[in-house]
C-alpha cells in the first residue's frame, strides 16, 4: 500500500508522527489505526440502515464551512440536520432524538482559548478537559454522553481548538472507537479555518466518493499540502482512530456508487492527486541511465553501461513519496549547473 500506516499504543498516539519525517509526501501519507480488534456490535434494521447525519456548530462559528459540508452529505444521500446549539441539554436531547449514522460536532473556539489559557496559569492542570467538548463559558459536552446512546454512529468527525498535547485527540478517538464507532477523526491541534474548512471540504467528498476512511485522509491531506504549502503541519492536525478500510456505502445503497461514477477516485490518492502524479512524468519503477545535457532524460540501460571500471553514480529517489514541487525543482533547470558538474565527473555514468 502507499499509505503508511502506524499501530499504535495509546503512549505513542499522542506523538506527533508526522512532524518527525523529513519527507512531507510521506508522511502525509501517514494514517494511524487502532491496534485492538474492532468492538462493533449489531445495531437494529432500523439503525444500520440510518442514513441520517447531524452536523453541529456553535453559533459564534462561520456557517459557510458548515453548509458546504451538509451539501456534500446530502449528495451522498444523508437526510442532514445543520444543529446549531446552545446548552448541553438541548443538544444531547437531540442526539437521543435519532439513530445518527454520522455526528460532526465542533467546539466554541473562544471559550476553548480562554479556558486553555486559564489553564496555563495554574500549577495543576484540568485532566477532565480531554473529555469535554467546550460549547460555551457554562456548558460542555461530555464524552460520556456520546457514549450512553443507544445506537453509535459509524462515523464521528470532531473539530477541536486545542493547543499539541493534551491527548484531546487520543481520548475521543481511543474511546470512541473501543465504544464501537467505526471511524472517529478528530485534530490533534488547532489549525487555521481556511485550511480546516479545504481539509473537511475533501475529506468528505473523497469519503462520498468511494475511498476508504484511510484514503480520504490521504488525499485530504495531500490535497492540502498542496493548497497551503506555508501552512506546514495544519495538514496533519486531523488524526483518523478505527477502521482505515471503512467505506461510507453500505450493500444496496446506490448514492455512492452515484458519487463514485459523477467524481471517479482511484485508490489511494483520489483524482486531483492523481492527476498531479501524472504530471510528475514519472515513469515506471525501475533502473535508469540520466542524461543532463541537452535535456534531462531518462533512458534505458543496457549491460555496455556497465562495462569498464570508470566509477558511476547511482541515486536512489522514491519518487512517489515528494511532493510536485519537490520533483519539479529537483529536475529543473535552476540546477542544470550543479548536474553538468556531476555529469563531467562520472562521464555520464548516472543512473538512477
Amino acid at each position: 500500500s502507499a499509505d503508511l500506516r502506524l499501530r499504535l499504543d495509546r503512549e505513542a498516539q499522542r506523538l506527533p508522527w508526522e512532524w518527525l519525517l523529513f519527507q512531507a509526501g510521506l508522511a502525509r501519507r501517514m494514517v494511524r489505526v487502532s491496534p485492538e480488534e474492532s468492538n462493533r456490535q449489531p445495531v437494529t434494521s432500523v439503525a444500520a440502515n440510518s442514513r441520517r447525519a447531524l452536523v453541529a456548530q456553535v453559533d459564534a462559528e462561520p456557517r459557510e464551512p458548515y453548509r458546504k459540508i451538509t451539501e456534500q452529505l446530502a449528495a451522498a444521500g444523508f437526510e442532514v440536520e445543520l444543529f446549531s446549539y446552545e446548552s448541553t441539554s438541548q443538544f444531547v436531547s437531540r442526539l437521543h432524538g435519532e439513530p445518527w449514522r454520522l455526528l460532526h460536532l465542533c467546539e466554541h473556539r473562544t471559550q476553548a482559548n480562554a479556558v486553555q489559557k486559564q489553564q496555563q496559569s495554574k500549577e495543576s492542570r484540568d485532566a477532565s478537559l480531554r473529555d469535554r467538548l467546550l460549547i460555551d463559558a457554562t456548558h460542555s459536552l461530555d464524552l460520556k454522553e456520546l457514549l450512553q446512546l443507544r445506537v453509535l454512529p459509524e462515523v464521528v468527525v470532531i473539530h477541536a481548538w486545542r493547543a499539541p498535547g493534551q491527548g484531546f485527540a487520543d481520548e475521543w478517538g481511543y474511546r470512541l472507537t473501543q465504544a464501537g464507532v467505526a471511524v472517529v477523526l478528530v485534530n490533534d491541534w488547532m489549525t487555521v479555518e481556511k485550511s480546516l474548512a479545504g481539509f473537511l471540504a475533501i475529506f468528505y467528498h473523497a469519503l462520498r466518493a468511494g475511498s476508504t476512511a484511510s484514503e480520504a485522509v490521504v488525499i485530504a491531506r495531500t490535497e492540502t499540502g498542496l493548497e497551503y504549502p506555508k501552512l506546514i503541519d495544519h495538514w496533519a492536525a486531523f488524526q483518523l482512530y478505527g477502521d482505515g478500510d471503512y467505506r461510507l456505502g453500505e450493500l444496496g445503497d446506490t448514492a455512492s456508487a452515484d458519487a463514485q461514477r459523477e467524481h471517479p477516485t482511484a485508490d489511494p490518492y483520489g483524482v486531483r492527486a492523481i492527476r498531479t502524479l501524472e504530471a510528475r512524468q514519472v515513469p515506471e519503477p525501475g533502473l535508469y541511465r540520466l542524461r543532463t545535457s541537452p535535456e534531462f532524460e531518462l533512458l534505458p540501460v543496457s549491460p555496455e553501461d556497465f562495462v569498464g571500471e570508470a566509477p558511476i553514480l547511482l541515486l536512489i529517489h522514491a519518487l512517489a513519496s515528494c511532493t510536485k514541487a519537490q520533483f519539479s525543482d529537483l529536475w529543473s533547470d535552476r540546477f542544470r549547473p550543479q548536474w553538468q558538474q556531476i555529469d563531467s565527473v562520472y562521464g555520464g555514468r548516472i543512473f538512477c
